[in-house]
């Protein structure tokens, strides 16, 4: 997959290590916003649409773990993936921010190669989803009224499919595709029935 530009968040209580990672990002080409702790995170989440989010686990305050289990509460923000960037390397936080839904882990000071790859692995997994999702929306906005669907998809998605099973989500798709007027109209509307309920 090619490699794409996107919005990116950096969250580190570390003006150099904000400074090395931004200028870093936008060498390749990336739009990034840089703040200093948990709580101006969210506040910019909230804010402004973001495509990634590099984020420090120790900081004060809202620490990063705190930040990203709020952030994958969100159902606006759950689908944005967070790598985890920390100069500790505690097996612990790490493997509970992995739990916790953390894309991966970025250790400081981070190696530029590395940075590239993780970033540009997360940016592609965002676009696949953004695309899984719109095609979904697509397809039952052909039978059922978009704001049912809009609010079916951003409320229940998840809940149903979970963060980690698009597979079921595609598979759905192409079996209402394969079916033509009522028939299919039918499935879109029993699924979405389901998901409302």
């Amino acid at each position: 997959m090619q490699a794409r530009v996107g919005r990116v968040l950096v969250v580190d209580d570390d003006a150099l290590n904000r400074r090395l990672l931004t200028s870093s990002l936008e060498r390749e080409g990336h739009s990034t916003t840089a703040v200093e702790d948990g709580g101006s995170a969210l506040a910019a989440l909230a804010g402004s649409p973001f495509d990634l989010v590099l984020l420090d686990i120790l900081m004060p305050g809202l620490d990063g773990i705190e930040v990203l289990e709020r952030l994958k509460q969100d159902p606006a923000l759950l689908h944005i993936p967070v790598i985890m960037i920390s100069g500790v390397e505690d097996t612990e936080s790490i493997a509970r921010c992995i739990e916790a839904g953390a894309e991966d882990f970025l250790p400081k000071p981070f190696d530029p190669v590395i940075l590239r790859a993780r970033v540009n692995a997360g940016l592609n997994r965002k676009a696949l989803h953004d695309l899984e999702r719109e095609r979904v929306r697509q397809v039952f906005t052909r039978f059922l009224p978009e704001s049912l669907v809009d609010q079916v998809l951003h409320r229940n998605l998840r809940r149903h499919f979970g963060d980690k099973d698009v597979y079921r989500a595609r598979a759905v798709v192409c079996r209402v595709e394969r079916f033509e007027g009522s028939e299919a109209a039918r499935i879109g509307a029993r699924f979405l029935r389901e998901e409302a309920a």
